[in-house]
């Protein structure tokens, strides 16, 4: 909302002064290199100076204002708005086309209704990052990685992503573990909701404070029941990917298991302890790695639909072809992130849950088809 007046400032500041001065410094560099120093210094502290002012602007109360993704016919109206608000002066009621604009402002968000609720598995490469919706309420489980280089998928992903959904309040943040790829994420979307309660294994490798996961932890948000089922006692001395979160959601028409990294040692009394129920959608455990999705696992929980989170070509190979056949042998259909991009996973409250839409093939680029 401040970049009206932002380029008020910056617009002449930078032609008159810092182009200017930039290219009469650089035409020295080759005419007289000793005069070039200072005049390159003056336009770099002018920019210095106006990014400075730029910062303390974007902090001003309601500088920065998130809507939800707008629908193509909200452009479109909001296109003719704008039309018809620029027609000839003398035209009657051109004041009426910034009504147009409204739906584009106020975007519709679709809510499920109680005992439904929706998921998105975010790609973040090589991590996870999970976005959980009910009518009233959302959580994240994981925030993928941040990188040396400070790019952080928490902040480039995982926050764009809430807004653009119209999450304006995080009620619950679940980390699954302290790797990187899951919870390098989480400072920023902690920074961002900072009311969110916060779960999390291995609490004293965290990079954010959280109350420890335990098994046997509920709650029931607009008619979904959650509860956890890891990590069990018996790994809470552990450390590693064994003490990640195990969320189960379960709504009226499905449900979704979250494992987090867990191998073969924690999903070892897991069919039993998620029981029977509605139809179930599973996230891998460890990104398909081969220490991972055991057949006992996969036959005890008889997923309809298997989730992966994991990277392009990763130097890790998953999943691995050994686990994806075991998926298949139990005719398991499975969708990776690195092939399909975010997915999207509805669960109806009065039917099975099914894939909404895979990112890549609803964007799909002209090159790809």
């Amino acid at each position: 909302l401040v970049g009206a007046l932002s380029n008020l400032l910056a617009v002449p500041l930078v032609s008159f002064l810092v182009v200017p001065l930039t290219l009469f410094g650089t035409a020295l560099l080759l005419m007289a290199p000793p005069l070039a120093g200072p005049v390159l210094v003056a336009a770099g502290w002018l920019c210095a100076g106006l990014w400075w002012l730029f910062e303390r602007m974007a902090g001003w109360p309601g500088a920065q204002v998130y809507v939800p993704a707008a629908r193509p016919w909200a452009l479109g109206l909001a296109l003719l708005g704008a039309g018809w608000m620029l027609l000839p002066r003398g035209t009657p009621m051109r004041w009426l086309g910034a009504l147009l604009f409204l739906p584009l402002a106020w975007p519709p968000v679709q809510r499920p209704q109680p005992g439904a609720f929706r998921l998105w598995m975010l790609d973040v490469g090589q991590g996870l990052a999970v976005v959980l919706r009910t009518r009233e309420h959302a959580l994240v489980f994981d925030a993928g990685a941040r990188f040396p280089s400070d790019f952080d998928l928490g902040e480039a992903a995982v926050l764009p992503s809430l807004r653009a959904l119209g999450i304006a309040r995080l009620d619950l943040l679940v980390v699954s573990h302290a790797d990187n790829d899951h919870a390098g994420g989480a400072p920023a979307v902690a920074q961002a909701h900072p009311a969110a309660a916060r779960l999390g294994g291995e609490p004293e490798r965290m990079p954010i404070a959280t109350v420890p996961c335990a098994a046997g932890q509920s709650w029931n948000w607009d008619g979904v029941h959650f509860r956890m089922l890891g990590p069990a006692a018996r790994a809470a001395a552990a450390r590693g990917n064994d003490r990640s979160c195990v969320l189960l959601a379960e709504g009226t028409g499905g449900r979704v298991l979250l494992t987090g990294d867990i191998g073969l040692p924690a999903e070892r009394g897991l069919p039993a302890a998620v029981g029977t129920g509605p139809p179930l959608v599973l996230q891998v455990p460890h990104h398909g790695s081969r220490t991972s999705s055991g057949p006992d696992l996969v036959r005890g929980l008889a997923p309809v639909l298997a989730l992966v989170s994991s990277g392009w070509r990763n130097r890790f190979g998953h999943p691995h072809p050994l686990v994806a056949q075991r998926y298949a042998a139990f005719r398991v259909p499975m969708l990776n992130t690195a092939e399909q991009g975010a997915i999207e996973v509805d669960f109806p409250a009065d039917a099975p849950p099914h894939m909404v839409r895979a990112w890549r093939r609803h964007r799909l680029r002209y090159w790809r088809e």
